[in-house]
């Protein structure tokens, strides 16, 4: 199966192609600062291409599907669709904060990925042994805290120990550790690794796609909260 994968949840933009009847891998991931409309062929291409691919050699075309920025998640999902609208190749959607999670699912220890939300609130979930244990939220650092307590107590699971860290990963890991409470820091561990997260997306992928689970013309983008550009006019007139 080859598949190519994209992931513009936030401002680094990740496109990998991974063909896994043959072990070919080529990644790409950059920092853009948002401005993926300008990026992504350009880097789909050039993964294509040192791939020794083309896209009428897909079988399917992968992205991420949210949470995340409102344009970077359109812009992806958009260019996903027209790939396979003119191709052979399935679209597969990937919920945003699984991919990042999925380079630690072999490890028995809580994993809790996060994206920057802006307006000090982050989008995360929590992970136990792999298996997600909680839903996606939009919760301010404390509320993020008390959300990993939850899923611990719920879990029963030794890594409610005192002395148990706690992996935070994700492109903001580290920012998230900065505004984090004292109470729960001295516990919480950003690793330091280099990660492809559309690596992550073509490898969901794939169980997805041979799960028969694949996305259509109107799956659109998951967002957690409203854009600011759709606010009703009552709260336009107030700022």
């Amino acid at each position: 199966m080859k598949i190519l994968a994209i992931d513009t949840a936030t401002e680094i933009l990740s496109v990998a192609f991974v063909a896994f009847d043959s072990a070919i891998r080529v990644s790409y991931d950059i920092s853009t600062g948002l401005r993926h409309s300008e990026s992504l062929l350009p880097t789909i291409r050039w993964v294509l291409e040192r791939a020794g691919c083309t896209v009428a050699d897909l079988d399917a075309v992968a992205c991420t599907s949210g949470p995340g920025s409102f344009t970077g998640l359109r812009i992806g999902m958009a260019t996903a669709k027209g790939i396979t609208a003119g191709s052979r190749a399935v679209l597969v959607t990937i919920p945003t904060l699984d991919a990042y999670a999925e380079p630690y699912h072999g490890l028995s220890r809580i994993t809790v990925p996060v994206i920057d939300g802006k307006k000090r609130r982050f989008f995360s979930s929590v992970f136990v042994a792999g298996r997600r244990a909680t839903a996606d939220t939009d919760l301010p650092p404390a509320r993020v805290v008390e959300t990993i307590r939850l899923a611990i107590e719920n879990e029963q699971t030794d890594e409610g120990r005192a002395d148990s860290p706690i992996l935070v990963v994700g492109p903001h890991a580290a920012r998230f550790l900065t505004v984090v409470p004292e109470s729960l820091a001295k516990r919480l561990l950003a690793p330091r690794v280099d990660v492809s997260s559309a690596l992550s997306v073509a490898f969901l992928a794939r169980r997805s796609a041979e799960a028969g689970s694949f996305a259509t013309d109107t799956t659109a983008p998951v967002y957690l909260r409203e854009s600011e550009a759709r606010l009703p006019d009552a709260s336009r007139r107030r700022m």
